[in-house]
């Protein structure tokens, strides 16, 4: 049991340092997308790359056909073409628990509203993610939550 728990806990750690990394370089790298102002607390991280693709980070339903795993799984999907398709970036049973993005600010500071900027932040986005192993054996589940901060590169004034 407990050489499973900590197998079980290996994976869990590997993927959450492979999603944060990932989301972390593309929020980093890109703009996020103004498109829409963001709610207080999302579901979903919508970026604009420099080359016109437009990336969105979303936790899945449950079961969604796209993570292929356990009916009880949620995983994290990334787009690169807007939302016409979807590719799942965690791994085999591990559910993506929560995928809570903050966005501040929350409207553009890059956008002129009659001759002036709506506000001078730095566009940043903090995300908390929770996974948990679904192993076959409750006793082994493990859970691990992350959350970090990461302000864009990407300055368009």
């Amino acid at each position: 049991l407990l050489h499973r728990k900590i197998a079980n806990s290996s994976v869990l750690n590997q993927d959450a340092r492979f999603i944060t990394e990932m989301v972390v370089r593309a929020a980093r790298n890109n703009s996020l997308s103004y498109s829409s102002p963001f709610a207080p607390r999302e579901n979903e991280l919508r970026l604009d790359a420099p080359s016109g693709l437009k990336m969105i980070f979303k936790q899945s339903d449950a079961g969604q056909a796209e993570c292929a795993d356990l009916p009880a799984v949620r995983c994290l999907l990334l787009s690169t073409d807007g939302g016409a398709s979807w590719t799942p970036i965690s791994g085999k049973r591990v559910s993506i628990e929560r995928f809570d993005v903050y966005v501040r600010p929350p409207e553009s500071p890059f956008e002129l509203v009659d001759g002036a900027y709506q506000n001078d932040i730095q566009p940043f986005v903090t995300f908390v993610l929770s996974l948990r192993y679904m192993a076959t054996i409750p006793k082994e589940q493990e859970t691990l939550q992350v959350q970090t901060t990461v302000s864009s590169r990407v300055y368009l004034r």
